[in-house]
């Protein structure tokens, strides 16, 4: 039996690839939505940092790349007093780490926002 030559013709088909082109080209950047998210944090994390002089609490900024959001510090000791040292006696304050476990929900929703964002300027109706 000789294979059967069947043609199927979708209509539309130019249009969609084009918006999931769109699409993709869209979330391959997330930079805008990794900015709100990490602007989102900073303040937890400044009422999470220990004080002595306030400094560190000050010194922390939000930023982001097309991959991930980021919250950092100029100053070198953001590092040891995040993370601890126990070398030096210093026991790891988690401000950032916990900001981000105590804000989860906050952080899914600023994404699922910014993600329908980048849906609707793409033509695409976003449903939640």
């Amino acid at each position: 039996m000789a294979a059967s030559k069947t043609s199927v013709k979708v209509a539309g088909v130019r249009e969609v690839q084009s918006a999931l082109k769109a699409v993709a080209a869209g979330a391959g950047d997330l930079k805008a939505a990794h900015l709100a998210v990490s602007s989102m944090l900073v303040p937890g994390v400044e009422l999470r940092t220990p004080r002595r002089t306030g400094e560190l609490a000050a010194s922390w900024s939000a930023g982001a790349t097309k991959t991930r959001a980021r919250i950092t510090s100029p100053l070198k000791r953001a590092g040891p007093i995040e993370y601890g040292w126990p070398a030096h006696g210093i026991e790891p304050a988690r401000m950032v780490r916990d900001t981000v476990t105590a804000s989860s929900t906050e952080i899914l929703d600023r994404y699922r926002e910014e993600i329908a964002k980048l849906g609707t300027t793409t033509g695409f109706e976003v449903k939640s």
